[in-house]
């Protein structure tokens, strides 16, 4: 009886893990292949994400593995551009650090939730 005791909280523990959870909060800096890196806020969850970096968003490219510059095409589909974000200098701080968390125009963020919660719904369940 112990043992199914322990057996069930340990699968209750590890089923909770599974979900997805909340984006890293905070100014994070990325690296890209090349060395460079840049500054920018991880936005979303782990089943959709982005980063939001001088106002615009960046977008993990699997081809290249460089990060780019994401913008939305006329049908509202968040594609990748062959645009990298600005490196991060190191003469003068990041404009990002006195940033508010959110440095998107209004429209392209309610596009980007519009994508998220289709995003979100799809693998939710039923």
């Amino acid at each position: 009886m112990k043992t199914l005791f322990t057996l069930l909280t340990a699968l209750l523990i590890t089923s909770t893990l599974l979900f997805a959870g909340p984006a890293k909060r905070g100014l994070l800096t990325f690296s890209q292949p090349d060395g460079t890196t840049f500054k920018g806020y991880l936005k979303g969850t782990s089943a959709f994400h982005w980063i939001e970096s001088n106002g615009e968003i960046i977008k993990y490219n699997e081809n290249n593995k460089f990060y780019h510059v994401a913008i939305f095409d006329s049908n509202n589909s968040l594609i990748i551009t062959e645009r990298l974000p600005s490196p991060t200098s190191t003469a003068a701080p990041s404009s990002l650090s006195t940033q508010k968390n959110n440095s998107l125009n209004a429209t392209t963020l309610k596009k980007l939730m519009n994508l998220y919660k289709e995003h979100t719904t799809k693998f939710s369940p039923e």
